[in-house]
């Protein structure tokens, strides 16, 4: 078994089981793709494709299981070839940052500014996700750090070192009862409409446990992701950010 028919496998799957289109990706003829295929087959014992004549239609629930640890296979051969290059040269290299639309968006810039100051040989790939898919990417080898806020209980195979401190704000609309109040409580904003974050965390800084522990129910017009999402929706009147 060679690394190239791992290759080719996952091609021709990324490509709609279409060996023509793989081949047409990887530069090689389709007659050398194909052969290469059956090579792999003969030497498993077993087809990885359903066929209909000379088409794929799917893989078989075997081919599933050799395509899905031949993709781990790759990103570790990718990862070590990384790495190589970093050992060899500290100075340049990559580094795969996973982390969500509002940390890209208001903490990173800063930081990464600073970061190509120092390695400007250094090429950074910023992956923007949820918590949950940050932490599936790092535990899949995808990349090198997360930057996330979240729960423990969110990445449990994953080593947490905390990185700063951050505070709720509220937002609010220049003309909003609450712009001219000199407090807030979490009474005054149970009796509102909020637009809040999805809530994906527990404890003490989930939301929906803060209002529970005083004996509240907070009105939940509209959940989001993304920051400047619910400033929008703040802005035309929906709830209190």
């Amino acid at each position: 078994m060679k690394l190239a028919q791992l290759r080719y496998l996952t091609a021709i799957v990324d490509c709609g089981f279409k060996i023509s289109a793989a081949a047409e990706k990887l530069h090689l003829s389709q007659p050398g793709v194909s052969r290469q295929l059956k090579v792999l087959e003969d030497e498993l014992g077993f087809e990885l494709f359903v066929r209909d004549g000379r088409n794929l239609l799917k893989l078989t629930p075997a081919g599933q299981k050799v395509y899905e640890r031949a993709q781990k296979v790759l990103r570790e051969t990718q990862a070590i070839r990384a790495m190589s290059q970093d050992v060899r040269d500290p100075s340049h290299g990559s580094l795969s940052i996973a982390t969500t639309h509002t940390q890209a968006r208001y903490v990173l810039p800063e930081v990464i500014g600073r970061f190509r100051q120092r390695y400007p040989q250094v090429r950074l790939h910023l992956h923007q996700g949820t918590t949950e898919q940050i932490s599936q990417m790092l535990v899949n080898g995808e990349v090198d750090i997360a930057i996330a806020t979240g729960a423990k209980e969110q990445m449990p195979h994953c080593v947490l070192l905390p990185c700063y401190e951050w505070y709720r704000r509220v937002v609010v609309p220049r003309d909003h009862p609450l712009a001219r109040a000199k407090t807030l409580s979490l009474q005054k904003l149970a009796g509102y409409p909020l637009v809040t974050y999805v809530f994906n965390m527990t404890g003490p800084a989930s939301l929906p446990d803060a209002f529970a522990a005083e004996g509240l129910e907070p009105d939940i017009a509209l959940t989001a992701r993304d920051a400047d999402v619910i400033k929008t929706y703040v802005k035309l009147g929906l709830g209190v950010g």
